[in-house]
């Protein structure tokens, strides 16, 4: 039986990603519950808690963009990266989502490929 490296590939990402979803949901929940925070400054607190809202709502939609990409249309994990990268640059300008989110997930993908590499090493 022959590994699908592109599908491990995408599997590696949204677990990679899944983690950083869990992350920032628990510094949320550390954020809402910590009430020195709120006590110094309600107007930074409720500013910074819709910043984490807003990146936990942009990393859910970008999982479940990730999710119903087809691989079956790649070669290599290489293709699937780039054309994701791409199409998920394009969702972002056009919604409006904040570079630095395309940068952090970039670098998710470029560490889950590195990983994907050592995995199937010769």
């Amino acid at each position: 039986m022959k590994i699908n490296q592109i599908e491990v590939f995408k599997k590696i990402i949204i677990f990679s990603l899944e983690q950083s979803l869990a992350y920032l949901e628990d510094k949320k929940e550390e954020y809402e519950k910590d009430p020195q925070i709120k006590e110094k400054s309600e107007h930074v607190y409720k500013e910074n808690l819709t910043v984490m809202e807003e990146e936990i709502l942009y990393l859910k939609r970008t999982i479940e963009m990730i999710m119903k990409f087809e691989i079956k249309e790649f070669n290599t994990p290489e293709d699937f990266q780039e054309q994701l990268l791409k199409d998920i640059k394009d969702y972002y300008k056009y919604h409006g989502i904040p570079m630095i989110c395309y940068t952090f997930l970039s670098d998710k993908v470029e560490a889950s490929i590195n990983f994907l590499k050592d995995i199937f090493k010769e």
